[in-house]
């Protein structure tokens, strides 16, 4: 009796190592690839600013490569701020932001905030106005090889009329 006791355990702990073992941690519960662990923060990079029009609340931010890849998108808060995080890699080479929706002091927002930025701009100061609005829809029929030639362009053009000062473009 004792004897096939210990030979009924026997078989269930084999039984039980085979089901352990096949469990292989490279494939989710439908046999497919599990996703790689998420970035570290080396790999990452925080895209961060203010809509303002007034400050838009609850909006949606998008952001994108300069071709128009969605690399990550978040919501303002009630005073505008947004941060994203994205892979580094993916925006090394520049990136484009977009708020769209929310609200302007209570009232539903109808407009698109647009702003383009480069490798050397700042990205916790990424703000997204009417200027740099304006400074993206002139970028895109600019003189320029690149998205951020053009935006070079439009920016200078509005630096050289006085709208702004040289450099404080992105703070308007």
């Amino acid at each position: 009796m004792r004897k096939r006791l210990w030979l009924k355990l026997f078989w269930l702990m084999v039984l039980t190592a085979l089901v352990v073992a096949g469990c292989d941690s490279s494939d989710d519960d439908n046999g497919g690839p599990v996703a790689e662990p998420s970035p570290g923060p080396a790999q990452t990079l925080t895209v961060s600013g203010q809509a303002v029009d007034d400050p838009v609340a609850g909006a949606d931010v998008m952001v994108k490569n300069l071709s128009g890849r969605l690399l990550g998108a978040g919501v303002t808060d009630a005073e505008g701020y947004y941060a994203v995080t994205v892979l580094k890699s993916d925006a090394e080479a520049g990136y484009s932001i977009e708020v769209s929706g929310g609200t302007v002091a209570d009232a539903p927002f109808s407009g698109t905030l647009r702003a383009d930025y480069g490798p050397g701009d700042d990205p916790g100061a990424a703000n997204v106005t009417p200027l740099t609005s304006l400074v993206s829809a002139a970028a895109k029929n600019g003189a320029g090889d690149s998205a951020l030639q053009r935006r070079d362009a439009a920016v200078e053009m509005i630096e050289n009329i006085g709208m702004v000062r040289e450099g404080e473009w992105m703070k308007t």
